[in-house]
C-alpha cells in the first residue's frame, strides 16, 4: 500500500488486528452461541487490514464496496456454498452489511487498543506467506493468537494469596516480565514455547 503501510508501526497494527478481531470472535461466541463463519471472519479482516494500512482516516464506519468476489455467508456457521460460488456472484449481496459491521467494531477496538500490552505485542506472531512472483499471486498473511494463561497464588486451602512478586523467563533465562498475583484472574499472553516463573518475594 502506498499509504499506512509505508509508515512506522505496521507490524504493531497488523498484529491488534488480529488481536483483536480474536477478541471479538470470542464475544460473539458468548452473545450468539457459535462462533461467526470463517467466510465472515476473514472477510471482515482484510477489510480491517485495507481501512488500517491504506485509508487517510482509521475512524468511523467501514465501507464493504463491490469487490470482485461473492461469497454467500450467513453470519454464523458455514457458508451457505461453501464449495462452490457462483461465477455470476459479484459482490457480497445481503452478506455486506454483515461483513461492514462485523469489520468496523473490530476496527474499533484496533484503534481504541484497551488493554495492549507488551505481552500481548510479542505473543502474537505474524505469518507471511509469499513468493517471487508478486506480479502473477497474491501472497498471504495471517496472525496466531494465543490464548491467554491465567496464573494464580495459593494457599494449602486453595485461597488466593495477593502481593506475592514472580518474575518470568525464558527457557535461556532472560528476564520477560514481572508479575505480582492479586485476588481474581490475571491474563498474560505467551508464544508456545517453555517458560520459568520464579517467586520472587512471600
Amino acid at each position: 500500500s502506498e499509504g499506512r503501510g509505508r509508515q512506522a508501526g505496521v507490524l504493531t497494527r497488523m498484529k491488534k488486528v488480529f488481536f483483536y478481531a480474536d477478541q471479538y470472535r470470542e464475544e460473539f461466541k458468548k452473545a450468539r452461541g457459535k462462533y461467526p463463519s470463517f467466510a465472515l471472519y476473514f472477510c471482515a479482516i482484510q477489510e480491517v487490514i485495507w481501512h488500517q494500512l491504506s485509508n487517510d482516516s482509521l475512524s468511523g464506519p467501514i465501507t464493504v464496496k463491490d469487490p470482485p468476489y461473492g461469497i454467500g455467508a450467513d453470519t454464523t456457521g458455514w457458508p451457505t456454498d461453501e464449495l462452490s460460488i457462483p461465477e455470476t456472484r459479484q459482490g457480497y449481496g445481503d452478506n455486506s452489511a454483515a461483513i461492514q459491521a462485523f469489520a468496523t467494531t473490530i476496527n474499533n477496538k484496533v484503534n481504541a487498543a484497551a488493554g495492549w500490552t507488551t505481552d500481548k505485542e510479542n505473543a502474537v506472531r505474524i505469518r507471511l506467506y509469499t513468493h517471487n512472483q508478486m506480479n502473477r499471486y497474491q501472497s498471504l498473511i495471517t496472525g496466531d493468537v494465543p490464548k491467554p494463561v491465567r496464573p494464580k497464588k495459593v494457599d494449602e486451602n486453595n485461597k488466593r494469596l495477593e502481593n506475592i512478586s514472580f518474575s518470568l523467563y525464558d527457557q535461556a533465562g532472560n528476564k520477560l516480565f514481572d508479575w505480582t498475583s492479586q485476588n481474581q484472574d490475571q491474563e498474560i499472553y505467551l508464544r508456545e514455547g517453555h517458560y520459568i516463573l520464579r517467586e520472587n518475594a512471600a
